[in-house]
């Protein structure tokens, strides 16, 4: 069950035939608006809302490959990410980072609406399609999208990835499969993402006639907050969400 954002009605879940759906609304300071609807199997999270032209040449596989790829060239002509990102990276490939937009984001269980720059929305937008595409090395990262929060902070980015990763260990326990938390494995795989990132930020920069950085700085914000997970947590926000924890463990005799 969950309640409409718009109606406010209490609604039965989607059936698993139905889509998930996000959409984006771009709203510029002359009136223009840019709207993307991704379509999301609701089981697999894959992405169906594929774009229809042919996937274009900067999108191929060789062309600055990330080194921890794993995919096949012969089996693999274009990477999966950089197809899923082509018509994005068309429209804004002339665009600058910083123009002021606002943001609509619609989502299953709620809406967003936030005053940003260019960059940020794209950045966010193309977080969905990266790790939906079936990109072998974000697709770990894939099952975030269920829960897909706009514009998030670094604070809201490193609590949501190690949550994943929590979970993803409490599942292998009930698999049978031994339980591992290693912080050396959880940077490890971010510094892969940081080299796929790396490469797929000099793979958009051969994308013929363009003249604007949107889209390259849209991928360096996602690269950042990889990056910055474990350290953030010696920040000042995740102190106090610590200090909170321990007050509550030493009140409460059942934790």
């Amino acid at each position: 069950m969950y309640v409409d954002p718009n109606s406010g009605q209490v609604l039965p879940d989607q059936p698993s035939t139905h889509p998930l759906i996000i959409l984006y609304r771009m709203t510029f300071q002359d009136g223009r608006q840019q709207t993307f609807r991704v379509v999301l199997d609701r089981v697999t999270l894959a992405l169906l809302s594929w774009p229809v032209d042919p996937p274009p040449d900067w999108a191929r596989l060789e062309n600055h490959r990330c080194r921890p790829c794993p995919l096949d060239p012969r089996l693999h002509s274009h990477c999966p990410a950089a197809v899923a990102l082509a018509d994005l990276a068309a429209v804004f490939k002339n665009a600058v980072s910083w123009t002021p937009v606002d943001l609509w984001v619609e989502t299953e269980h709620r809406n967003y609406q936030r005053q940003t720059n260019l960059q940020k929305a794209v950045s966010s937008l193309a977080g969905i399609y990266m790790t939906t595409a079936g990109c072998p090395v974000l697709d770990r990262m894939r099952p975030l999208v269920q829960t897909h929060l706009p514009l998030q902070s670094q604070f809201e980015s490193t609590q949501r990835f190690l949550s994943l990763f929590l979970f993803e260990q409490w599942a292998r326990e009930r698999q049978g499969l031994p339980f591992e938390w290693n912080p050396r494995a959880i940077q490890a795989y971010l510094e892969e993402v940081s080299l796929l990132n790396g490469a797929f930020a000099e793979r958009l920069g051969t994308i013929p006639g363009q003249r604007g950085d949107t889209t390259a700085n849209a991928v360096v914000i996602l690269d950042s907050l990889a990056m910055a997970t474990l350290a953030s947590t010696e920040t000042t926000p995740f102190r106090n969400w610590t200090r909170l924890l321990h007050t509550r463990r030493d009140a409460d005799p059942f934790l």
